[in-house]
């Protein structure tokens, strides 16, 4: 197998790097997700969208195509200066997707620049689920609790039934990702 990085013993290797350097609509991972490795690792560092109020998520792929199988989803999303505005979600489901930032990352004028990791639990014959932590680096307002102040998020998942699956895409509900380097490592 040819990788990006050496090695392996415990240690993340490099399977594949996006860096975006123009507006897309979108970024794609499609057959990354390899039986050699038990865990996988999506980063995203600094990524911006470049519209305001919208989101960015994280669907999974099987050959080429997204999966929309629903997910039972719970999270926990907060402000670093705010105490009262922390919120959990449980019991909630998803169509498909992993919502990576709360509703409205981004405003007309500044961008929040948003750092995130998705863990892909198990090889991709039987994957069900994945967890991911999420930090904004930016201000303006974010969609949550309307305010301008840096929120973090954490969010976890399971497939509801047993849909294998060999990728991931990353995009905006509406408008472009503007800015940001994506990585999928793997771990033995």
């Amino acid at each position: 197998m040819s990788y990006y990085g050496k090695g392996n013993n415990g240690r993340p290797v490099l399977l594949r790097k996006y860096d975006v350097t123009s507006a897309v609509s979108e970024v794609t991972f499609d057959y990354v997700f390899k039986k050699d490795f038990d865990w996988h690792y999506l980063i995203g560092v600094d990524v911006d969208v470049a519209s305001a109020s919208v989101n960015l998520r994280a669907i999974r792929r099987a050959n080429g195509s997204d999966v929309t199988t629903t997910l039972d989803v719970m999270s926990q999303k907060g402000t670093d200066t705010d105490s009262g505005s922390d919120a959990t979600v449980t019991n909630d489901t998803e169509a498909g997707y992993l919502q990576i930032t709360p509703d409205g990352t981004g405003t007309d004028n500044t961008r929040n620049s948003n750092t995130f990791i998705i863990s892909y639990i198990a090889n991709p014959s039987h994957m069900p689920s994945s967890w991911g932590r999420i930090r904004s680096m930016g201000t303006g307002l974010n969609g949550f609790q309307g305010n301008s102040d840096p929120w973090w998020y954490e969010k976890s998942d399971q497939l509801i039934g047993s849909t294998g699956f060999d990728g991931v895409r990353i995009y905006a509900t509406s408008g472009n990702i503007s800015d940001g380097t994506f990585f999928i490592y793997g771990m033995a």
